[in-house]
């Protein structure tokens, strides 16, 4: 066979050269086709996936709270509250620069308490203070809201102005009125106020549960009377007076909050309301009563020997209604007799507890323990503070508290 003209042969090899390009084509693209359409009837549309899980359902993470909380706690226990500022909610920072901290340390987060917003959560941290008069220091609670917002955790500070604590000072009325005059006023103010009761009961409480009462009043007119809250229970608040103010109206109630976690048996207490307007003060005594109970009972609450005194009488009341066994104490420096005691439900026993050396500190701080046989609703022992060659210290000044302050954030050491 003679071979192909010169021409023919190149246009059958440009021909077969096309064909194979084309046909290389349909084999990649089909496939990739048929695949990438399957994969894509899989997956549902990106819109879909974003309405299907809102963002809002889904809780955002506690780890990530608590890795805050912690970090906020602990720089306000070093002092450093302008960087604890960052984990602060905007809003409320100016809040934050108000309030007073009182000294504490070793804060430590306790509870998270979930709400029905996925983006509100109440932690409560537990610090170690001193509460007078006892002078060992204890675990205190404090529970506070924290929000999710813009991607991360911020805690709520309260305005101080709606947060009365006490005690506070009263303010110093103004020189220049006249005898007369200000007695003029002080009647208009007793005859303008008038509180549903002075005697505050709150009843029966387990220690540890906050106890929340209003007191009631009336203020005639249309102008709000000023009120501070002084010679009174450091575990009780105020929490619902703007600027420390008393709004006028018929029915209007004072909420308030008393702390128990310090209080075992009869609580008899009392507080001075100083009500301001026109630049005359009146105050207005009132009652606090109630009982915290505690399965087991011990009087005193905190056991104060003097220098020199040697011994001193403690009583353990079981106030539950199993029999407690008290079969040891733990404490090197002072012996209790006699023991161990068994007290039915109701009993009470008297215990001689003696110093076994002399100490030359002042002030110096321990705790006597009772330690139960058997755990009594959940109890298995009872701790009594003791302070050995006691004396009376003077409380720190709001000034001196301030310095301190100052003097912590500088890094410089403070005079005991």
């Amino acid at each position: 066979m003679s071979p192909l003209p010169r021409r023919q042969a190149t246009w059958f090899r440009l021909w077969l050269f096309i064909g194979v390009l084309l046909l290389g084509r349909i084999l990649i693209e089909v496939p990739a086709t048929v695949f990438g359409g399957s994969q894509n009837a899989q997956k549902p549309p990106a819109q879909s996936t974003r309405s299907a899980t809102p963002k809002s359902a889904l809780r955002p993470s506690l780890d990530a709270l608590r890795s805050r909380a912690v970090a906020y706690w602990n720089l306000l226990a070093r002092g450093q509250k302008s960087q604890a500022l960052q984990y602060v909610e905007p809003s409320r920072r100016a809040n934050f620069k108000a309030r007073q901290t009182p000294p504490f340390s070793e804060p430590r987060i306790t509870a998270f308490a979930l709400s029905a917003k996925p983006d509100e959560v109440s932690v409560t941290a537990e610090v170690k203070r001193i509460i007078p008069p006892i002078l060992n220091p204890m675990y205190w609670p404090v529970t506070e809201k924290w929000v999710f917002r813009n991607g991360n955790w911020f805690v709520m500070v309260e305005n101080p102005a709606e947060l009365l604590l006490f005690p506070t000072s009263p303010g110093q009325p103004a020189p220049g009125l006249s005898p007369e005059e200000t007695e003029k006023r002080r009647k208009a103010i007793l005859e303008a106020l008038q509180f549903e009761t002075q005697d505050l009961e709150f009843g029966t409480v387990r220690q540890g549960e906050n106890v929340f009462f209003s007191l009631g009043y009336r203020l005639a007119g249309d102008e709000a009377f000023g009120i501070v809250l002084r010679d009174s229970l450091e575990d009780l608040y105020v929490r619902n007076l703007r600027d420390r103010k008393l709004p006028p109206g018929k029915e209007q109630q004072i909420q308030m909050e008393l702390l128990t976690r310090t209080y075992a048996g009869e609580v008899n207490e009392k507080f001075t309301a100083v009500i301001s307007h026109q630049e005359v003060e009146v105050p207005f005594e009132f009652k606090v009563h109630g009982f915290v109970y505690v399965p087991v009972l011990a009087t005193p609450r905190v056991l104060k020997f003097l220098k020199g005194e040697r011994e001193k009488e403690i009583v353990l009341k079981n106030n539950s209604k199993s029999e407690v066994t008290v079969k040891a104490v733990t404490n090197a420096e002072l012996s209790v007799t006699p023991m161990p005691q068994k007290l039915s439900p109701g009993a009470d026993c008297r215990l001689k507890v003696a110093v076994l050396s002399d100490k030359p500190d002042k002030n110096l701080q321990g705790v006597l323990s009772f330690n139960f046989a058997e755990s009594v609703e959940g109890v298995d022992g009872l701790d009594v503070p003791v302070i050995l060659n006691y004396e009376e210290v003077k409380p720190k000044t709001a000034e001196e508290l301030v310095i301190e302050d100052l003097l912590r954030k500088a890094n410089l050491p403070i005079k005991k």
